[in-house]
Order: structure tokens, then sequence, then C-alpha cells
């Protein structure tokens, strides 16, 4: 029995090395290439289409109110919390590399689509009582339109596994892009005649199914409903403690809703939701990369501790590279930056978005660390165990931190938690299970948040010079960017993958040029510096010489 078998059987309760793929009992050359192609992909995809939803919503929050944004927050809040459940986690099976999709994918198609119409069903039946927990009354219908898309989670399951497993996020992109039209389309329409929360809701809707359809036709082979019993045991035995850890995530990440909407109402939660939003940029740019390919990844390191901490390593290091300067600056500039993009309207949230800016990059550290339970450990009990942890915690800490100081409050109990309680459960946890040390990860990240923070000061500095919202927020954040890439260029350019052919090729290229120029002072000055320190040493070692 390999190492993967007996960690099956330690979690199902037998032996099940029947159902893992040949690629697991040997070494697949080939992944590091499609890992990085996949990472790149996800990586590009979604920061073209953040891109063009902050254009979108740039001009949707003009068209509604804080109310009207809030009692969505209540509605997707529900929605958020229920998909977590919805499939049972037997999705993330598929997803890794060491399992048979061929055995696996009917069975695993049938409890999906089962369970998420039982869901769903549920969900649109406890429309009302739900919204009127979560304080916003008007948030019925958008719940009962919003569990057409949970239904849609179950009947797309298979698909979107299949093209994350084999790294085919240039598909997933595809995807993604054909389904933001029309449902861009539909929100602007539908905001515009003033159906507030249900545009958002019918929105969603309709992307996910567009998404879900293109996605289903771009897979390479597609599976049909079937049952096998062993095949249900073994995927309920590893889906549901993960579908368990991922109900605790999703609660942990919409708490603050629940409490700001119940004891402020659904004006404040609006007002939160939006900062909350942008303080996640980070999160949200790097969750598709990390979900995208880290379990298929590090659960074909598994059976190699040197290579998978080196592959956390340098996962964390590219989050580092790319997230904490997303944070800091954020923060250096919330305010210019919600009045600039959002409208004075929404100014309320700029000194949230400061609290909150360093959550959005913590939280994807945090999630690398949870892909290595549940991929490189194969121990998704154990990130139940530390997701409970922080639900634990944070529920009191919100709880004190509204009735203390309204949302600012409850952006501090954020980041208090995550800081003083989250990370050192992760790195305990992944110690324990995984054997990987996280010293030489703290180490790297540690000075490219300094830089981060260096580059922020910077930002605002300048910001504070100026008085018109638009200048305040482009002077600071270009200061700012051209401080970080001094600092951090030559570090930047490791994260970056070598040269491949195609687009991706010249767009690595490309970075990796822009990085190279932005180092070229700093190597001047330290060219400079130690030809200086060589002239003044030649005098005395001639006269040892001589």
């Amino acid at each position: 029995m390999t190492a993967v078998d007996r960690t099956v059987a330690d979690q199902t309760g037998a032996g099940n090395g029947h159902f893992l793929s040949a690629e697991a009992r040997g070494q697949d050359a080939d992944a590091l290439r499609r890992v990085t192609s996949g990472a790149l992909w996800s990586g590009a995809s979604t920061l073209l289409l953040k891109l063009a939803n902050l254009v979108l919503m740039a001009v949707v929050v003009r068209l509604v109110t804080p109310r009207e944004f809030g009692v969505f927050a209540v509605a997707f809040t529900v929605h958020a919390v229920v998909t977590s459940m919805s499939e049972l986690g037997v999705v993330s099976v598929l997803q890794r590399g060491d399992t048979d999709p061929d055995k696996l994918a009917p069975t695993v198609a049938t409890v999906s689509l089962v369970s998420a119409a039982t869901v769903a069903t549920g969900m649109y039946l406890l429309a009302a009582p739900l919204a009127t927990a979560l304080g916003a009354d008007e948030a019925a219908p958008a719940i009962r339109v919003m569990a057409l898309a949970v239904l849609m989670v179950g009947v797309f399951a298979v698909p979107g596994a299949m093209l994350a497993r084999d790294f085919q996020q240039n598909r997933i992109f595809r995807a993604n892009l054909v389904a933001f039209v029309p449902s861009s389309a539909l929100l602007l329409v539908l905001a515009s005649a003033g159906e507030g929360a249900l545009a958002f809701a019918w929105s969603r809707v309709l992307g996910q199914l567009v998404v879900g359809v293109v996605m289903a036709l771009s897979a390479d082979k597609r599976y049909g409903f079937g049952f096998d019993r062993g095949v249900l045991r073994f995927v309920l035995g590893v889906g549901l403690p993960l579908a368990g850890a991922n109900l605790v995530g999703y609660t942990l990440l919409n708490i603050d809703y629940a409490f700001i909407g119940r004891l402020l109402g659904p004006v404040e939660l609006g007002v939160y939701v939006l900062a909350f939003n942008v303080a996640n940029w980070s999160m949200s740019l790097l969750n598709a990369m990390i979900n995208g390919v880290a379990v298929p990844m590090f659960s074909r390191l598994r059976h190699d501790p040197a290579a998978l901490a080196r592959a956390l390593w340098r996962a964390h290091q590219a989050v580092a590279v790319i997230g904490w300067p997303i944070a800091a600056l954020s923060a250096a500039s919330a305010g210019p930056l919600i009045e600039t993009v959002y409208g004075r309207t929404w100014i309320a949230a700029a000194p949230v978005l400061a609290v909150l800016a360093p959550y959005g990059v913590l939280a994807v550290h945090a999630l690398l660390y949870s892909n290595v339970l549940v991929g490189g450990a194969a121990h998704a009990r154990m990130l139940l165990y530390v997701q409970l942890i922080w639900l634990a915690t944070l529920i009191p800490a919100m709880w004190l931190g509204v009735q203390w100081e309204g949302v600012m409050g409850a952006a501090v109990a954020h980041v208090v938690v995550i800081v003083l309680v989250v990370a050192p459960t992760y790195l305990i946890a992944v110690r324990r299970m995984s054997g990987v040390s996280s010293s030489g990860v703290i180490r790297t990240v540690v000075p490219i948040a300094c830089a981060a923070v260096l580059a922020a000061g910077a930002d605002w500095l300048v910001a504070e010079q100026l008085t018109s919202p638009w200048s305040r927020l482009l002077s600071g954040l270009a200061v700012g960017c051209m401080v970080y890439l001094l600092l951090v260029a030559r570090l930047a350019q490791t994260v970056l993958p070598d040269s491949e052919n195609g687009t991706l090729g010249r767009l690595s290229t490309g970075l990796r040029r822009i990085l190279e120029l932005a180092d070229l002072p700093r190597s001047a000055l330290m060219h400079s510096v130690v030809r200086r320190n060589s002239n003044k040493q030649q005098p005395h070692l001639s006269n040892s010489e001589g």
C-alpha cells in the first residue's frame, strides 16, 4: 500500500488505492510546467476580469443606494454559505491529481446534483426567515433567485473540476469571459430599471449558467451520471470533512455581514461590503490562481516533503510579491480610491478599507496553508479543526467589535483574529501534518511586507500634498509603485517562471524586462558603492604588498 493509499484508508476506513490514478503511483514530469501555465492563466484572467468588474461596479454603485447594495449582501451571504456545502465536498476528490476520474466522476456528478438540488430547495423555502434573521426582510426575493445559482453548482460541478485538475485555466478564463458580457449587460439594465438587489441576483444566475455551459462544452471528456456504493463511501469519506471546513470557512467570510446586517441594518452593511470587497482585491486576484492549481500541485508532491516545502515557499513568495503591495497601497490611498472610483456617496467606506486592507493578503496566505492540508497532507479534518478554532474566536471578537465601534470594530476584529490566532494555528497544523516548516516562508514574506509598507508611506506622503481625489490617487499610486519596484524588483524576477512559447511566454518575458529596468537604479547604486570601497582599499593593498 502506498503512502497515498494509507492516507485515504485512514480517512475512509478502508484501503482505496483502487481509486488512485496511475499518475499518482509514478512521477509526473510535466506537472511543474502545467502548474506554472495554469497559475499564469488564472492570474492573468482574474486580473483582466477584476479590472472589468471594477469598471462595472463603478457604474452600478451610482445606480443603486447603499441600502440596496446591503440588501443584496444579505442574499449573497446566504448564497455563499449554502454553496459551500452544496456538493458535499466530493468535487475536490476529482481535482486531486492522485485519483482516477473515470472511476469517480459519474458518482460524483450524481452526488453533486442531488445534494445541490436539495440544498437549493431548502434555501428557496427558507428565504423569508433567513432574510429576517439577517436584518433585511426585503432580501427574501433575491435569496430565492440565488437558489438557482446554488442548483447550478451541482449541475456543472464535474466539468469545472476536470478543467481545474488538468490545469486548463485558459478554458476556465474563456468561460468567465464569455459569461461576463451578458451578465454585466443584464445587471446594468435591471439596476437602471430600479430593481436593486434583484439586479445583482439575476445577473449572477445568468453568469453562472453561461460559465457552466461553456466549461461543459470545453471539457476534453464528458461524464454522465452513475452510482457506485464503493465510490460513494470513498468520495464522502474525503469530501465531507472538506465540506464541513468549507462551510466553516464561508461562515467565517460572512459572519461579519450577519452581525452588521442584524445589529446595524442594510445601509451600514452596504458601506462595509464595499470596503471589504476592495480590501479583498488581492484575495480575489490570487484565490483563482491558488484554488485552480494548489490542490493538484500539492497532491502530486505529497510523497516528497522537501519538494512540498519548496513549492509552499515559492507559492508564499509569489503571493507576497503580488498581494502585499495591493493591500498596503489600498490602505494608503483609501480615501481618494473610494471617492474617485465609487463616488462621494460611499466615502464612509474609506476608513474601514484602511483597516481591512491587510486582511485580504493575510487570508490568501491562510488559503495556501489550507490547500497544503487538503492536497499536500490529505488531512481535510485538520483543516476543519483550524477553521473551527478561527470561527470560535471570531464570533465573540466580531460581536464585541460591532458593539464597540460599528463597522470599524468589525474590521479591527478580522485583522486581530487572523494575526494572533489563525496564522499561528495554521503554522502548527501544517508542521504537524506534513512535516513542513514555515520558517523560510516567514523570512521571505516579512521583508516583502516591509517594502510594501514603505511604498505605502511614500504613497500617503505624496497624496497629502494634493487636493483633487484623482490627482491624489494617481500620483500617490505612481510613487508608491515605483518605490516598491525599486525595493523588490530583483526578488520579483525570481517569482516569474522561465519563458515558454505562446502568449504566456511573451507575458512572462515582458514582465521580466520591466522588472530588470526597475532594478537598474538599485544595481547602479550597489555597483557604485562596491567600486568606491574597492578604490579606498587599493592603496592599503599596495602598501601591504610593498
